[in-house]
């Protein structure tokens, strides 16, 4: 499942990450599919990982990699994955995935990465499947959950062997998509027309320390965190840890639309209308306006869903408790997905790779 997770001020924060919440129950009974260990260097880590082999199907099989969102995931995005990876299975398609650098049993820091350097791990990785004997070579896609929105353009610039990509819950411009956060948490307290104007303005005057190119020290940030302009409300609920500032320092200028008219390649994108965490529209208004033209684009918001692309009647409290939210999607397994979201993913991979095979 996707959560956000409020470190820092709305406006520092990538509020559109795609934050997987441990599953830690029982563990998911796959029917169509075998994992391969398998793992890779990229920029010196050493990245673990597994490859979903499906059972049936031909012998050189399509994949799809899964370019996480953001914060700590294992290679099972904490048993989320999973429930997608057995819809491709059952269509004779693989997929490929590897927990982040510092998490499980990856080496580095993913805090460190910049979303090029994320871009360029997808590189690493596409061209660790192409020495897999079974894997198709033109049949290599990517799928990429909220945060991962801004590493799928960067990859057009870097490669052009992705076959196709999907983007899941994901929004176009780091600091726009901050400032909508805050804003929706600010008016959750029930605040005042004129607070949560003057709050928000402060929080923007922070951006700004961070967007120039002005010396702007962790020490500094945590000062304007504490004094928050003499405001009684934050724009976020703590302040961000040192490793966190920096990771923020480095992606905080991130925007979709900078790589978007490099995408040569087919292209779907899904959203939960009852996202929370993205502004939905802007996002479906943007890829409109890139891609409505072409033959191979498929855009689609789904009723009834929330960031995660679960059923919101069901998960409608997206940031309560973990625990909760894990035991209501082991009980109700794939139907706690948005209905027709499994489906429309995986048939659409299918159609994309079933003329080459």
């Amino acid at each position: 499942m996707f959560k956000l997770q409020t470190q820092s001020s709305f406006i520092l924060v990538a509020i559109l990450v795609c934050l997987l919440l441990p599953l830690s129950g029982r563990a998911f009974a796959a029917e169509h599919y075998v994992e391969q260990k398998l793992s890779f260097i990229s920029a010196s880590n050493q990245l673990s990982g597994a490859l979903i082999v499906p059972k049936s199907g031909s012998e050189a099989f399509p994949v799809v990699i899964f370019v996480h969102g953001d914060l700590e995931q294992t290679y099972d995005g904490w048993g989320y994955y999973p429930y997608l990876w057995e819809q491709l299975a059952k269509r004779g398609i693989g997929a490929f995935s590897w927990d982040k650098a510092g998490i499980g049993s990856s080496s580095g820091n993913w805090q460190n990465q910049s979303m090029t350097d994320r871009a360029n791990e997808v590189v690493d990785a596409i061209a660790i499947l192409n020495e897999q004997q079974r894997v198709g070579p033109d049949q290599i896609g990517v799928m990429g959950f909220s945060q991962a929105g801004w590493v799928l353009p960067e990859l057009a610039t870097l490669s052009d062997q992705p076959a196709f990509m999907i983007f899941i819950s994901t929004a176009v411009n780091w600091v726009e998509e901050s400032d909508y956060q805050g804003e929706k948490r600010l008016r959750r307290l029930g605040l005042d027309e004129q607070t949560i104007a003057t709050t928000l303005e402060c929080a923007r005057q922070s951006t700004e320390r961070f967007l120039s190119k002005a010396h702007y020290p962790y020490q500094q940030y945590l000062t304007n965190w504490k004094s928050n302009c003499g405001l009684a409300h934050n724009c976020e609920e703590s302040p961000m840890s040192a490793k966190r500032f920096q990771f923020v320092k480095l992606n905080i200028a991130s925007d979709m639309r900078d790589h978007m008219g490099d995408i040569q390649t087919p292209i779907l994108a899904l959203f939960g209308k009852q996202d929370q965490l993205v502004d939905v529209e802007n996002s479906v208004q943007v890829f409109n306006e890139y891609f409505s033209h072409r033959d191979d684009f498929m855009l689609k918001v789904f009723d009834n869903s929330n960031h995660s692309m679960l059923r919101e009647d069901v998960f409608s409290n997206a940031l309560g408790d973990p625990d909760d939210i894990t035991r209501q999607l082991e009980m109700l397994g794939e139907s706690a997905f948005a209905d027709g979201f499994l489906e429309t993913m995986a048939t659409w991979v299918e159609q994309q790779t079933q003329q080459d095979r």
